[in-house]
């Protein structure tokens, strides 16, 4: 189950990383919504809006290079959540995904995130 749950995740940085829309579309439930806190407030991205963003980075050339770490991975049966640490050179981001196991594959139904700025 956790090779399954990797594959999700790297799927997903994937897409990310190459604003490829197929892929993140593929790992994420349709409906799902990004949370982040931004200026002490809920920052709330609806899944139709990064993928848009997605497109844009695409059409510009916007390819990104991150280092994947994986942290808490905790499976109960059909449920999962995983944390994630993705290293860029000046910044990182911190996600927590929950998944959820629909059909055979396991599928992400919610993330919320976090930006650290590096010390360079």
């Amino acid at each position: 189950m956790i090779n399954q749950i990797k594959k999700t995740i790297e799927t997903y940085v994937d897409g990310y990383l190459n604003a490829e829309k197929g892929l993140v579309t593929e790992t994420f439930y349709h409906e799902t919504k990004l949370y982040s806190v931004e200026e002490g407030k809920i920052d709330k991205t609806e899944m139709k809006d990064w993928i848009n963003n997605l497109e844009d980075r695409k059409t510009k050339g916007d390819i990104r290079k991150a280092k994947l770490e994986f942290g808490l991975i905790d499976i109960t049966e059909k449920t999962a959540v995983v944390k994630i640490i993705l290293k860029f050179e000046k910044r990182s981001f911190t996600d927590y995904l929950s998944l959820l196991y629909i059909e055979g594959v396991w599928i992400i139904v919610g993330k919320i995130y976090s930006i650290e700025e590096l010390i360079t």
